[in-house]
């Protein structure tokens, strides 16, 4: 047997620019359902509406406020823009079309009176839904913040489409990975601008994660579970944060899209591979693969996309999903999908998601998590220009709490913009934004944003266990304050104020963690802007951030106060950020007493792996060494010794 797997994929582009929101939200309960179709809406903050794909114009509504365009593949895209706007009889828009006219992506089909529409309608969010979903075999959705005509909503497989496609056959007792055939590229080191060439390697990587998860999507339906694991692996490894950061930073220094990718992914397996492991070597080898299938993407070459002759044939046996079984029998759960591990002298590592939006949340929902270590809810203010309402909040927070917490704890952070501050919490302007109005001290100058957020996620607390962090604290004053407005707001719903506790990133805090420690119920190290603050250099600086390593030894410092004074007042502390995720950070977060870790769910198998091989007692003395060190290589030096000890004796006695 055998079975067609299509790789082509049509991407709608924003129509205009805002906040992506999630359909299933809506407080219509036609669109909510998707009886419309499926599809997204977006929070406007433009007032003219883009074409979203190439294609004819099929339907132009007359009042102006819906139209529909169908693209070459006969895919209807329906945009309506508003609620309950069709009540306006045209009143407030401007159609810059016709039915029957070809139109361009980009191209400008509508405009609107903005502040006309939502005074009288009941909100201004417009739609983008595929109007007849039998028209495509797959979708999958972005989130966060657009700009119109450029960035990609969501992309489509066109049902029909046959042009590219490749046989996926199924021998006895085998799984395939497909490799595609090495190519001779000529790459580039100079790019073409940053902001270019940024989105062409975020539109290549959405590409490759549609392929990918189309012909995962298509072996389960077919019932090839140990098959679409494999590909299941490899759509994880393009969401792997470190890897990601390895390619922005070099693309911010001026490399083009493919030199920084091909660098990243090339070292990234290089150093899976030095642990010489066959674990991590199968993942290695599954990077590989993914890393050349973003490249021929970034090339543009579409033609003979996967190559039959460079298939592999892989023994279940040999999967490292297969790890995941007792008993010889076949496991049924995705992979991370296990228990909390354990080290080998018995510390269990608790391993908790980090969220970033309802999309994550979904990703992560049966991914093993003992919970949600860090909800970022700065997602819902991006590009705002009015801060969500109380109400917005608690149905966004809680929609991501009963996708993956069900009973298990959540820590939501409170508003933490990282980067251009949104229109709704204006600011005067400042000559250093990173070291001015954020994180708490941007909360506490808007009390009124700060209550309204606080109250949203005390309602949830009614239904969850939900406790409440507060980021760039540096003074124990900003706490107490922090404290007082959420008794009041907890006073003016009339429920129990919930747990709340400080996210260490500050170095003034760290290393008052003592003092810290008495006022509060935990400690959350944020370790890569801990890192930042105590090097002083931006991460993403195109000449020096590749300086930054929370392995320093002065960083590691910071840590261990901040969790030693956790320990001795019995409080919890957890780490998230740049070590979490990392292979010789893991071992040194260990080895401070840190069993709780936060991290994207491409990261878990790669730590649970890590951390069942080690031994916390031998982590506890390296630590010691470490800090006494002078620089971050020889830190990093003598934790991957650590870890390759234990990658090639894993069954050797416990460090004593």
């Amino acid at each position: 047997m055998s079975e067609k797997v299509f790789a082509e994929r049509l991407e709608i582009i924003a129509p205009l620019s805002g906040f992506i929101t999630e359909i299933e939200t809506f407080p219509d309960t036609i669109l909510a359902q998707k009886l419309a179709g499926d599809g997204l809406a977006i929070d406007p903050v433009s007032a003219v509406l883009k074409a979203p794909v190439a294609g004819e114009i099929l339907q132009l509504h007359k009042s102006a406020h819906s139209l529909t365009i169908k693209t070459p593949h006969g895919i209807e895209i329906l945009v309506h823009i508003g609620l309950d706007t069709v009540k306006l009889e045209g009143n407030g828009f401007e159609a810059l079309v016709k039915e029957g006219e070809m139109v361009a992506v980009g191209q400008e089909l509508i405009k609107f009176d903005a502040d006309f529409v939502a005074t009288n309608s009941k909100s201004l969010l417009t739609q983008i839904v595929i109007a007849n979903p039998d028209s495509v075999s797959g979708i999958v959705k972005n989130s966060g913040s657009v700009d119109a005509g450029t960035d990609v909503i969501f992309s489509v497989i066109p049902a029909q489409v046959a042009r590219q496609t490749f046989e996926i056959h199924e021998p006895r007792n085998t799984v395939q990975a497909a490799v595609l055939k090495p190519e001779k590229f000529n790459i580039v080191e100079d790019g073409r601008g940053n902001k270019f060439e940024q989105s062409e390697f975020n539109n290549a990587i959405k590409r490759a994660t549609l392929q990918l998860s189309a012909i995962e999507d298509k072996l389960k339906r077919a019932g090839n579970h140990e098959k679409a694991a494999v590909f299941a692996a490899q759509v994880e490894l393009l969401d792997d944060p470190e890897l990601l950061k390895l390619v922005e930073r070099s693309i911010i220094s001026g490399k083009s899209a493919p030199y920084a990718w091909n660098r990243a992914f090339n070292n990234y397996a290089e150093k899976l591979q030095t642990l010489n492991d066959r674990v991590f070597a199968r993942r290695a080898r599954y990077l590989l693969n993914v890393g050349k299938r973003v490249l021929r993407i970034l090339f543009s070459i579409e033609e003979n996309e996967f190559d039959l002759s460079e298939v592999h044939e892989l023994s279940v046996e040999e999967d490292f999903y297969a790890e995941q079984t007792q008993s010889g029998e076949e496991s049924q759960t995705a992979p991370g999908v296990e228990e909390p591990v354990a080290t080998t002298d018995g510390v269990v590592i608790k391993v908790f998601a980090d969220i970033g939006d309802i999309s994550s949340a979904k990703q992560s929902a049966n991914s093993g998590f003992a919970g949600i270590g860090l909800l970022r809810s700065e997602f819902l203010f991006v590009n705002r220009v009015v801060a969500p309402t109380e109400d917005e909040q608690y149905r966004a927070y809680l929609e991501i709490a009963e996708t993956m917490a069900k009973d298990k704890p959540i820590i939501i952070k409170t508003l933490d913009i990282d980067g251009k501050i949104p229109p709704c919490l204006v600011v005067s302007e400042e000559n250093n934004p990173a070291l001015g109005q954020k994180g708490i001290r941007a909360s506490l100058n808007r009390p009124e944003i700060f209550v309204t957020q606080l109250r949203a996620i005390l309602r949830v607390s009614q239904k969850f266990d939900v406790r409440v962090a507060f980021p760039m604290i540096a003074d124990i004053s900003e706490l107490r304050q922090a404290a007082e407005l959420l008794c009041r707001a907890a006073g003016e719903i009339g429920v129990t104020p919930v747990k709340s506790g400080v996210v260490m990133e500050i170095p003034s805090a760290a290393l008052l963690a003592d003092v810290f420690a008495a006022e509060t119920d935990f400690f959350v190290i944020e370790t890569g802007d801990l890192a930042q603050y105590a090097m002083a250099i931006d991460r993403n600086h195109p000449q020096i951030g590749g300086q930054l390593d929370p392995m320093h030894p002065a960083v590691l410092r910071l840590m261990t106060i901040v969790a030693e004074a956790a320990r001795k007042r019995k409080i919890e502390v957890s780490a998230c950020g740049a070590l979490a995720a990392d292979i010789e950070g893991i071992a040194a977060l260990i080895g401070m007493g840190i069993n709780k870790l936060s991290l994207n769910v491409s990261a878990v198998s790669t730590v649970k792996d890590i951390a069942r091989r080690l031994s916390e007692a031998k982590c506890v003395r390296l630590v010691r060494e470490a800090v006494r060190m002078s620089d971050a290589v020889s830190v990093r030096q003598a934790f991957k010794k650590l870890i390759e000890e234990r990658v090639a004796k894993p069954d050797e006695e416990n460090f004593q």
